[in-house]
């Protein structure tokens, strides 16, 4: 369960400017960089592109940790209860994600129930903790939705970026994590 009461996410330009945010509690922190757009008020895939490439702190040569999280067996949650329901769902993650993760980092959505967390400044043991909490997160916060209580879980794939100079290396790297997770039972986290 969540504790301590998250600062509303912020959004910021399309060139990713710092946001102001405060911690709150032990290694937790408000308000990532996100970009407004998409259904769950994350970032897009041409917009994280664009932010890796122009203006993010992962730029140069030592690309910082980078995690790939994928909803489980989302099909079925939409023919439960509907894309209605299913775009809850995707806001609820949303917004667990823009409350869980510091300033700097980077949070966007992928493309249907997939999401990439950016970490500015991490050590892979920093990046696996907080793979393991967010899937721990989601798994124990169910969303209540008419009358309905949703449970989800999510697989996550962790690259750590160590020796590699390209961003799109490193989320084929956390790509090939989360296949490895969703290969092996979904519902947990996968280091590349």
């Amino acid at each position: 369960m969540r504790t301590g009461k998250a600062q509303p996410a912020s959004i910021c330009n399309a060139a990713w400017a710092p946001l102001q945010a405060q911690p709150e509690g032990p290694g937790r922190f408000a308000a990532p960089c996100v970009v407004a757009g998409s259904l769950c008020g994350l970032a897009t895939r041409p917009h994280r592109r664009l932010a890796c490439r122009r203006d993010s702190p992962r730029r140069g040569p030592n690309p910082k940790p980078d995690s790939l999280l994928d909803i489980d067996f989302f099909k079925r949650v939409n023919d439960r209860y509907g894309h209605d329901g299913g775009d809850a769902v995707l806001r609820h993650l949303g917004q667990l994600l823009t409350e869980q993760f510091r300033r700097g980092d980077i949070v966007a959505r992928v493309g249907g129930e997939e999401f990439v967390v950016l970490l500015r400044d991490a050590p892979d043991a920093i990046a696996l903790a907080s793979a393991e909490r967010m899937r721990q997160l989601l798994e124990h916060s169910p969303l209540t939705w008419k009358d309905e209580t949703i449970s989800v879980t999510m697989s996550i794939g962790v690259a750590s970026g160590a020796g590699l100079t390209e961003v799109e290396q490193l989320l084929h790297d956390a790509d090939l994590a989360l296949y490895r997770a969703k290969a092996g039972g979904r519902n947990q986290v996968v280091a590349g």
